[in-house]
């Protein structure tokens, strides 16, 4: 496990009841201004304003994220409506290459900090960019709302990228 100093008592008492770290995952923030940048030739960004986009958004997640539960049941329940994004501090976007949906992400601009939540880009779409591009579309939008930092927890395979963007990991 790989947790600060004083968590010692804490992974000791997870240990003793059976739990087992099956991935780290750094928590990053971005304390400056995130650069957003323009999509690409090819690339169009949407924002997600309709039950259409809506659908999108959950099936990009689902396939990005895998077809295996609890991967689909989860976006389907968190994405129940529009409702549940349709909100002046709340961005989802979906990018689309040669018009097919290939990344998108959720953020969302609630005090203290604002909040990268999913990122998910579809691999046959990988090397253009899009995950870079979307990621930053929610958190400057986030940043703009708040004048905060930007907080997301990274995959290890997403690191790279984010460090890239300005996020930088302070735990995991």
């Amino acid at each position: 496990m790989s947790t600060h100093a004083q968590d010692a008592d804490l992974e000791a008492a997870l240990e003793a009841a059976g739990w087992e770290r099956i991935v780290a995952l750094p928590g990053m923030v971005a304390l400056d201004l995130i650069e957003q940048v323009q999509p690409g030739p090819g690339i169009r960004l949407e924002t997600v304003g309709d039950e259409r986009q809506l659908s999108t958004l959950i099936s990009l997640l689902g396939e990005s994220f895998g077809p295996e539960e609890p991967w689909p049941g989860l976006w389907a329940s968190l994405f129940y409506d529009l409702s549940t994004i349709d909100h002046p501090d709340t961005y989802a976007v979906v990018a689309y290459a040669d018009e097919a949906p290939a990344a998108v992400a959720v953020g969302y601009a609630r005090q203290p900090v604002g909040v990268v939540g999913m990122v998910g880009a579809l691999s046959r779409f990988s090397g253009r960019g899009l995950g870079d591009l979307v990621t930053r579309h929610v958190a400057a939008a986030a940043q703009r709302l708040n004048d905060s930092p930007v907080v997301l927890q990274s995959s290890p395979l997403a690191r790279p990228m984010y460090e890239r963007i300005g996020f930088r990991a302070v735990t995991t």
